[in-house]
């Protein structure tokens, strides 16, 4: 547990009393162990589902909405279409839907009635998977569009014209993966700070890098994905640590 990080939460829920209780919850576990929520309450499937573009790092998930059009199993699968990032927790009484929740890779159950000590104890596994480099995603705002990207996808950033360009292996809305570049607005220092990843290391003034991507490395330059990047003098030592490193976690 990282004390002041901070997470991103949205619960499904049609009933007010379970929603406000399971709110409730949430912010005393954060309270406790200093993490900083930000909690939105849906009690609207079709609400959810219209206004949701990644933007959240978990979901909590009543199953059994029965005063909407989609119930929680259909909210995942619409989620999963597009976000594979995102955590998604059901809230239920009927632990029989274990199955299916393993098609849109749900992270857990909580049976219902929900009490604190219960909640706490599965809350701490939600939490420790965000802090896993793997899961972890940032948001990048290109042409009018939010993306929601995964950490470990970036290859690399940098500042060109004032511009940035993140490059990665993304899932763009062709549904294939492969080497892709976001443009959009933001300081290098800002996205090292978001990413907040011992894999990145700056190699000069305007690149940003993840080291595991890096498939060759000399004193002068570095190549990822296909690209050959200067290494600054001072940072050097700097990228060369991170590059070894990087061996350390493969193994």
């Amino acid at each position: 547990m990282i004390a002041g990080m901070k997470i991103t939460i949205a619960i499904v829920e049609d009933q007010e009393k379970e929603s406000q209780a399971l709110k409730e919850f949430i912010l005393r576990y954060c309270k406790e162990k200093k993490v900083s929520p930000l909690v939105d309450i849906y009690d609207s499937s079709v609400k959810f589902l219209s206004e949701f573009c990644g933007q959240y790092d978990i979901v909590f998930l009543d199953i059994e909405l029965q005063k909407n059009e989609y119930d929680g199993m259909e909210v995942a699968h619409f989620i999963r279409k597009s976000d594979d990032a995102c955590t998604i927790v059901f809230v239920t009484n009927l632990s029989q839907y274990a199955v299916e929740g393993y098609q849109v890779k749900a992270l857990d159950y909580i049976v219902k009635p929900v009490t604190y000590d219960s909640f706490s104890f599965r809350f701490d596994s939600i939490i420790d998977k965000h802090l896993h480099q793997d899961y972890r995603a940032i948001l990048i705002k290109s042409k009018g569009s939010l993306y929601k990207v995964l950490v470990k996808d970036i290859y690399y950033i940098c500042i060109i014209n004032h511009l940035c360009y993140v490059y990665g292996t993304f899932k763009p809305e062709d549904d294939e993966t492969h080497l892709t570049c976001y443009e959009t607005w933001m300081q290098l220092n800002n996205a090292a700070k978001e990413i907040d990843s011992p894999r990145f290391v700056k190699c000069n003034p305007s690149y940003l890098v993840n080291i595991d991507h890096v498939s060759r490395l000399t004193k002068e330059c570095l190549v990822i994905g296909g690209a050959e990047l200067p290494i600054s003098r001072n940072k050097r030592k700097d990228v060369i640590s991170a590059y070894m490193a990087s061996f350390g976690r493969l193994q």
